[in-house]
């Protein structure tokens, strides 16, 4: 078998210092958030290409006067197209790809400029994180580096990918993908900024045109549902999961298999179905467990269905589950806090204050900020020492954390309330 020869203009270069990344943006009116972004990224690219679809802000001005190649190209509703455009106009040996609401951390910047010179790699993940609500971070892998290969391009109007292109080039040049631990800070599904945009509209016309083309696209079926749980629409959330187990029977009993959103997106629709009916929402999740990759957001939901229906030592099983993957998922919401709560209603229900406590405090440990945690202690601190024991809790609590807003709104909580036991707080 011959030897691979790489075209020459994506032919790793002898001289690894002289590598050349550019970095590829799409925008538009972004004119609030693009300083930021590209101070943050100084440094780290060589050629900056950016594609405008149709600024009436001064967001070209801010780009052209950081050094960016300017394209223009008319919003024609199409992500990947437009992620295309820049990429056929790059010249550099990697493509480094970033929206004007994702801020580069200096030692993601560091790791980003090193792996470029590394001949093994031919792409490479970096860490987003998003802050939620009341102190919440999710954490996840993305792919958003890669060599410019041939031929490689973006798929899907919205929610656009590369790896389905990528992968046939990390094969023939035997190249890894590298998974860098630097943080970038993603800011465009922060509330505000999502209404701002139209997020919601937008994203739920984009991803029906995706599903009605194609009904086996998991991919934007598991986004869809992704939108209806973040905008808190039942409507929106009942009707995807009607239709997605529709075709779900269609796909099979291994219709999930090597689908990596799999376990995120069974929870999702169980949402669904147990706001009805518990047990059936219970009888469609349970056969799937052998047939998707890790995922605590599953065993969280599996866990809150047996205690709904109360099976509490299958309950207490699955949400120790959900903490031995804490590693895996990186997600502190369904690995820690969500599964400790749940342990806690557990210990409650058995009359154990003290282990009832002691799975409260450690999740208050993981998140000082979570309601439904601020909840739990205030509630086992009024039922064990009265209004002294909540006073104590609350200066405890400010000395080291302050007096934060959610412990306010939470106190206002537990003042209208006379509840003891409250399964399953629901916490925005």
């Amino acid at each position: 078998m011959s030897p691979l020869v790489l075209p020459k203009s994506t032919a790793f270069p002898a001289d690894l210092t002289g590598v050349k990344i550019s970095l590829c943006m799409i925008v538009k009116d972004e004119a609030g958030l693009l300083p930021e972004c590209l101070s943050k990224a100084a440094g780290v690219w060589d050629e900056l290409l950016v594609v405008d679809t149709g600024s009436t802000d001064n967001t070209v001005q801010i780009a052209e006067a950081a050094g960016a190649r300017v394209l223009h190209r008319a919003w024609d509703s199409d992500f990947s197209a437009a992620r295309n455009h820049g990429l056929r106009a790059a010249t550099g040996d990697w493509i480094l790809y970033l929206d004007a609401d994702e801020m580069l951390s200096t030692e993601v910047k560091e790791q980003i400029r090193a792996i470029s010179r590394d001949p093994s790699v031919g792409a490479a993940t970096v860490v987003f994180r998003n802050r939620l609500l009341h102190g919440n971070v999710h954490l996840s892998n993305l792919l958003r580096m890669f060599r410019r290969f041939p031929d490689v391009s973006f798929r899907y109007p919205i929610h656009e990918e590369v790896w389905s292109t990528l992968v046939p080039w990390l094969n023939r040049t035997t190249t890894r993908v590298a998974g860098l631990s630097g943080i970038v800070e993603h800011l465009g599904y922060q509330m505000e900024r999502a209404q701002e945009k139209n997020k919601k509209e937008r994203d739920v016309s984009l991803l029906r045109k995706c599903v009605s083309a194609e009904p086996n696209d998991l991919y934007s079926w598991y986004k869809l549902l992704e939108v209806a749980q973040y905008w808190k629409d039942e409507e929106l959330l009942t009707g995807s999961v009607n239709a997605l187990r529709s075709q779900m029977e269609k796909l099979g009993v291994y219709g999930l298999a090597g689908f990596p959103f799999a376990g995120e997106m069974l929870s999702m629709m169980a949402e669904g179905l147990s706001r009805t009916d518990p047990n059936k929402a219970l009888l469609f999740l349970l056969p799937w467990v052998e047939r998707i990759s890790p995922s605590a957001a599953y065993h969280l939901r599996v866990a809150e269905l047996w205690e709904t229906v109360g099976d509490t030592s299958r309950a207490a099983s699955e949400f120790c589950k959900c903490m031995a993957l804490r590693d895996v998922t990186r997600d502190q919401q369904f690995a820690t806090v969500r599964p400790l709560l749940g342990l806690s209603r557990l210990a409650l229900l058995r009359g154990d204050l003290w282990e009832a406590w002691r799975f409260t405090e450690t999740a208050l440990a993981s998140n000082p900020l979570d309601r439904e945690a601020l909840l739990s202690a205030l509630l086992i601190c009024r039922e064990s020492a009265g209004k002294g024991g909540v006073g104590e809790f609350v200066r405890a609590y400010e000395a080291v954390h302050g007096a934060t807003d959610e412990l306010a709104t939470t106190l206002d909580e537990l003042a209208c309330t006379t509840r003891w036991y409250t399964p399953q707080a629901a916490v925005a």
